[in-house]
């Protein structure tokens, strides 16, 4: 997620920012203010419209949670689904096998973005 990390840190309101693609390792969580965590709940195509739009398009779907290292009090838990912007036929998937991992890719760089605002800008915040 190094769309979410680069904003975070480019927000100036963190003091640090270190990203785990694996649970933390043990004793870790003592040394920062609080831990989130992103699972990835799901992920593939989905038609991108209307029954009558034969397109599909890359979709995350995913979970975070925030937890305070001090005493493990819940701080945040969202849930959400993310579509990518790219919009193709099935035969475009069937014909070139990296265009699901591009579009996947981008659907996890916007999700990335999307928590970064909800995080960095929570309700009535939000510029």
């Amino acid at each position: 997620m190094a769309s979410l990390q680069r904003a975070l840190r480019e927000s100036g309101r963190l003091a640090d920012v270190t990203v785990y693609e694996q649970e933390m390792p043990t004793g870790a969580t003592s040394a920062v203010d609080a831990v989130m965590v992103l699972d990835i709940v799901s992920c593939g195509l989905r038609p991108a419209g209307f029954r009558e739009n034969p397109l599909l398009g890359a979709f995350i779907e995913f979970q975070i949670t925030m937890v305070r290292s001090a005493d493990r009090k819940l701080l945040w838990d969202e849930y959400d689904v993310m579509m990518g912007r790219s919009q193709r036929e099935l035969s475009a998937y069937q014909k070139d096998g990296n265009l699901l991992r591009a579009d996947l890719e981008e659907a996890l760089h916007e999700a990335g973005r999307r928590i970064a605002i909800v995080f960095l800008y929570p309700k009535g915040d939000r510029r």
